[in-house]
């Protein structure tokens, strides 16, 4: 006999209080049956949280006995059966129920042991961390954890869930999305002219990025594990194959001598720099083997060397999602410098850091979020941002998401007054508006900002996907019109199977505008051929030669996102080029739903946004010859 759920009792309950004794036994089998049928559909979740708590020991909440539990039937399937990006997910709803079940656990005294648990079977079951790392990534945040069930009021376990599942576009229908107050466009009398293009020398930027250095890269180690980092010392390759290389392997992170490397051949094979833009990550992927010490360590190894080998040559850094330990936790603005969960101690670091490159009133903000602003030139405002803050792996974001360190509020405020003085303003940050853990309500408030300011911004440079990309912001008025265009610098690490690159951005010296760049590259299968030998360079490509853009002006980009929707040869050769013509990704190939990926992150601004990825698929889908 199937148990009767808390529903169906309720339901029985209220039918003997209403009725007579007469109708009491017909309404009892009619209701019963309607209230069964009725909640069918839901019976999995009343019966996971029922097996949940029934797995918590009720005479010992410091127990640890969710062991035997598995994931229901529904989330498993779901799990193994293919699927689109769009597909309503069951794991939502899992979540929901472990994580109220932990708050209520809690509530009740519940000690680290038992919460940890609940997480890490969550970590597990929902694959948001390979396995054997799940245990660690707890470990490391627990703390956190902790400390806002026990400090935020009306705690709701769903908004947990919006954070911890947002590549699945898990969405609490009760929450309410915030806004940034944006100012109305100024009547242009009132707007300082902007300056017109010239013909003399463009100024050169350097945009290099994701270093990932690894003091335990070991030549010859294990490059071929199941761990979140392979290539690290005292591991033993099953075959020579998997032996890791001497300038790096494609799984792995970079070895110092290849960092060493790659700085010294941005500055002897190129004319000199204007300014250089470091879009952060330095720290490397082993997040288990991480802390404070090292970090700071590794940190300042990387900043020294970028002071010796760039000498002279203004250079504007931003954080990366790594540089905190534990990895990607930005604490709260209501969380003193003094606790041990503060991660104020990264600002610092970086306020003393960068003191070298930055004026002291840009140090300010440092030394408050990890974000500033410079005049570079005269007419040229940089602007970096500590974009980490909305990183959804940010645990703190569950605590108060809206608009972290008060930072977009800042950002309109800076470009107001760029707006009203007639500057250009160039955007760094680490992570792309667009990325999938990027939170959807920071980065949606982001693209209405540079919407309302894209006569202002005229370069977005970023970091994290490790890809050499681009991708463009519409007009929300007329959604075939680019607006804006940002630029992803790919990486210096190998880590995603991807070439070590960087990037030389020719900007017009006197708009500011970017005029083309080059990504330079080496094929790491052939460096290590030979050990001994310095890897070759070459440039890749340029953009406009590439594509055959007569400007980089996002007029241009428009006509370009009509070109590849229509060509899927243009698609391939911008997945080649993304990929940096890696050996191991160019031998697997892009078949169509690569094609559509590819295409539908260049039109899209902020994850969950799909209104140009559907207009361009319509293009695509249209121009596929028939079979």
């Amino acid at each position: 006999m199937n148990r009767i759920d808390q529903f169906t009792v309720n339901c029985a309950r209220d039918i003997y209080r209403t009725s007579s004794a007469a109708m009491r036994a017909v309404l009892f089998l009619l209701l019963i049956g309607g209230c069964l049928t009725e909640n069918h559909a839901d019976n999995w979740k009343s019966e996971f949280r029922r097996d949940l708590e029934a797995s918590i020991d009720p005479n010992n909440r410091q127990a640890t006995s969710l062991g035997g539990l598995a994931p229901p039937d529904i989330v498993q399937r779901w799990l193994a059966s293919p699927k689109e990006e769009t597909d309503e997910s069951p794991l939502c709803e899992v979540c929901d129920a472990m994580v109220d079940v932990a708050i209520t656990a809690r509530k009740r005294r519940a000690g680290e042991e038992l919460i940890s648990e609940i997480f890490v079977k969550m970590c597990k079951w929902f694959e948001l961390e390979k396995e054997s790392f799940c245990e660690s990534y707890v470990k490391n945040n627990i703390d956190i954890w902790l400390h806002i069930f026990d400090n935020k009021p009306a705690l709701r376990s769903r908004t947990f869930c919006v954070y911890a599942l947002h590549k699945h576009r898990c969405r609490d229908p009760e929450r309410m999305d915030w806004t940034i107050e944006l100012p109305p466009k100024p009547v242009s009398k009132n707007v300082a002219h902007s300056p017109a293009s010239t013909t003399e020398a463009p100024l050169k930027i350097l945009h290099l990025t994701d270093i990932h250095y690894d003091p335990d890269y070991e030549i010859g180690s294990n490059a071929n594990c199941n761990d979140m980092l392979c290539c690290q010392k005292g591991t033993k390759p099953n075959t020579s194959a998997d032996e890791a290389g001497y300038w790096g392997s494609y799984p792995c992170d970079t070895p110092w001598h290849a960092v060493e490397d790659v700085l010294h051949q941005v500055i002897e094979k190129h004319t000199t720099y204007d300014a250089i833009y470091f879009t952060g990550d330095i720290i490397k992927h082993s997040e288990w083997l991480t802390g404070i010490k090292t970090n700071t360590e590794e940190i300042i190894k990387v900043f020294d060397e970028f002071k010796a080998v760039f000498k002279g040559i203004p250079l504007f850094p931003t954080l990366g999602n790594h540089e905190p330990f534990p990895s990607h936790q930005f604490s709260s603005d209501s969380i003193g410098a003094s606790s041990n969960l503060s991660t104020q101690w990264i600002y610092d670091l970086m306020g003393k850091s960068w003191e070298t490159w930055l004026p002291e009133d840009a140090l300010q903000t440092v030394f408050k979020g990890g974000y500033y602003t410079v005049l570079v030139k005269p007419g040229l405002r940089l602007i970096a941002l500590n974009n980490n803050v909305a990183y959804t792996y940010n645990n703190w974001l569950y605590f108060d998401d809206n608009d972290p360190l008060g930072q977009l509020k800042w950002l309109v405020e800076v470009l107001t007054e760029s707006e009203a003085k007639g500057e250009k303003v160039h955007i760094i940050s680490h992570v792309p508006s667009n990325d999938m853990f990027c939170f959807y309500n920071w980065g949606k408030e982001y693209t209405r900002i540079v919407e309302r300011f894209a006569h202002v911004i005229v370069g977005q440079f970023n970091g994290h996907s490790h890809d050499d990309d681009f991708f463009v912001y519409f007009n929300s008025q007329n959604h075939s019109e680019v607006v804006n265009v940002a630029y992803v610098g790919g990486s210096a690490t190998t880590y995603t199977n991807s070439n070590p690159n960087y990037k030389i951005f020719d900007i017009d010296s006197n708009t500011y505008n970017v005029l083309n760049y080059e990504t330079w590259i080496y094929n790491l299968t052939e460096a290590n051929l030979t050990p001994k030998n310095p890897p070759r360079w070459y440039k890749l490509y340029d953009i406009k030669s590439a594509y055959g853009l007569p400007s980089l002006n996002p007029a241009d980009f428009t006509d370009l996102m009509e070109r590849m929707a229509k060509d899927p040869e243009l698609l391939q050769k911008f997945h080649r080029y993304k990929k940096r013509e890696a050996d191991q990704i160019m031998a697997k190939g892009c078949n169509r739903k690569c094609e559509l990926e590819t295409m539908c992150y260049m039109v899209t601004t902020w994850f969950g946004e799909d209104d140009h990825c559907k207009h361009y698929t319509e293009i695509y889908n249209s121009n596929l010859p028939e079979n």
